[in-house]
């Protein structure tokens, strides 16, 4: 695969697109992200159903998740779409 800068097809220009980087970069190096980054939240974060990620679809293996208030549906491995059995 080749790739080439294709200018004319631009939406922001190159001073704007480096100013938000920079602002980007400053904003990852900051001390607040590093210790969010640090404190690793999303791996004690609780499922909002208590079957969730422990029932598994007979026919496809999918892991069931919530998708209303009483209902699972099988979601396919490695996917994040919808799976219907």
């Amino acid at each position: 695969m080749t790739e080439r800068p294709v200018p004319e097809l631009r939406i922001v220009d190159q001073e704007l697109w480096e100013a938000v980087q920079a602002r980007l970069d400053g904003i990852r190096q900051s001390g607040t992200v590093a210790k969010i980054v640090e404190s690793e939240f999303w791996k004690r974060r609780r499922p909002l159903h208590v079957l969730t990620g422990k029932v598994l679809c007979g026919s496809c293996g999918g892991v069931f998740t919530n998708v209303g208030r009483d209902y699972l549906e099988p979601i396919p491995v490695g996917s994040m779409q919808r799976l219907i059995c």
